[in-house]
């Protein structure tokens, strides 16, 4: 957060960025010839944008070899470094105090499972301060920090320190991090470090008397049915569902993976984070905005799958599917201006596609497009 030194230095300068407004303003108006200058510049902005409306509906895409930088989140690994939180806006605000925290601690790579351990901590829109519900693990009663930096601060440094506890399993330190430093421990003994679900259950059955007792909860309580109120036992379940690949529900329902060599709901979570934001010719990075090729290129590129380039060379780098059996996690084609693939998107089943167009980051139906466009058809991403 700011303090008083920060917070007046903004304001000084916005008061200055005022006044020298105000000053350019009277200097412009006092004179003619710069008001007809200002009036050239103004038709050439309106000509432009009528090109640049024009080469969107067009949906033209060329050739951008701009390495990808400033990727946000690395390929999903094992250990669950790198990969993309599913979180909400709110949540996602706090990356830059998350991502701070974590380089300090040395554990950067988790910056994305710290946004979703946070999410299960607090929700989506958060109505406590202590937003990592890290008070507790100070020896403080809960929800006692009322300043979100601090929470982080505090809640950062004991995940790495759960971790190092848990010998690097970021499952162990998720559960220890929710039960507290003695289930690393007693994993340890009991399993060799390793952790389970079942063993998470069994914990949380030794602990669970006094005020952790399941005598007058919820007999519906999936914790209750087992007699495991201790903590959250699906702590781990929870956190890494808000995760890629973590196995949360589409908006389609199950999909079938089939023969796809890439878990589709894990891309779809990714591309789905952009929908609704606008169309960026040649965009190619979540900072730079997306244009079709550039969705399908950053996207595939956080599962470690390099499809780079137009939607020509991605149509190159794919092989057709027979009519009737294309499936979600293939990609379509369409040729819009010119007699080469122009426009690519991700089918999703039952006609819809998610792709990057004129109108912005949304899901299309595959038969109206066809209606306006001539159809390439289903090529699929296969390991080379």
């Amino acid at each position: 957060m700011m303090n008083t030194v920060d917070t007046a230095k903004n304001l000084a300068k916005s008061y200055v960025k005022q006044a020298v407004a105000k000053k350019v303003a009277t200097v412009i108006l006092s004179n003619p010839i710069l008001l007809v200058i200002l009036g050239i510049i103004l038709l050439l902005i309106c000509f432009t944008g009528l090109a640049t409306f024009y080469l969107l509906n067009a949906q033209d895409e060329q050739s951008n070899t701009t390495e990808l930088t400033e990727i946000q989140s690395a390929p999903l690994n094992a250990d669950f470094s790198g990969g993309h939180a599913n979180v909400s806006k709110v949540i996602r605000s706090y990356e830059p105090l998350i991502r701070e925290e974590a380089k300090k601690n040395g554990i950067e790579q988790y910056t994305e499972l710290l946004l979703a351990l946070t999410q299960n901590e607090a929700g989506a829109n958060p109505s406590v301060s202590d937003i990592m519900q890290a008070s507790e693990s100070q020896g403080w009663g809960r929800n006692a920090i009322s300043d979100p930096a601090l929470s982080i601060q505090i809640g950062v440094k004991v995940f790495a320190d759960r971790l190092k506890l848990s010998n690097n399993d970021p499952r162990l330190a998720l559960q220890t991090y929710n039960f507290g430093e003695a289930f690393a421990s007693w994993v340890k003994k009991k399993n060799g470090g390793h952790y389970t679900e079942e063993l998470a259950i069994e914990f949380s059955k030794q602990y669970s008397t006094g005020q952790y007792s399941c005598a007058g909860r919820d007999p519906n309580n999936y914790r209750t049915k087992v007699g495991a109120c201790y903590g959250d036992f699906k702590y781990v379940e929870k956190v890494t569902k808000l995760f890629s690949g973590g196995g949360g529900k589409t908006d389609f329902g199950k999909i079938v993976q089939g023969n796809q060599i890439f878990d589709v709901n894990q891309v779809h979570n990714i591309m789905k984070q952009f929908l609704g934001q606008p169309y960026v010719w040649g965009g190619r990075t979540p900072a730079s905005g997306f244009d079709c090729s550039g969705l399908m290129e950053w996207s595939f590129a956080q599962v470690g799958i390099n499809i780079n380039g137009n939607a020509h060379m991605q149509y190159n780098k794919t092989v057709a599917v027979p009519q009737g059996q294309e499936q979600p996690g293939d990609l379509v084609f369409w040729e819009t201006y010119k007699k080469a693939p122009s426009h690519v998107g991700m089918f999703m089943g039952n006609d819809k596609f998610l792709n990057s167009n004129s109108k912005g980051i949304q899901y299309s139906s595959v038969s109206k497009w066809n209606s306006k466009y001539k159809f390439l058809g289903y090529r699929r991403i296969v390991k080379k």
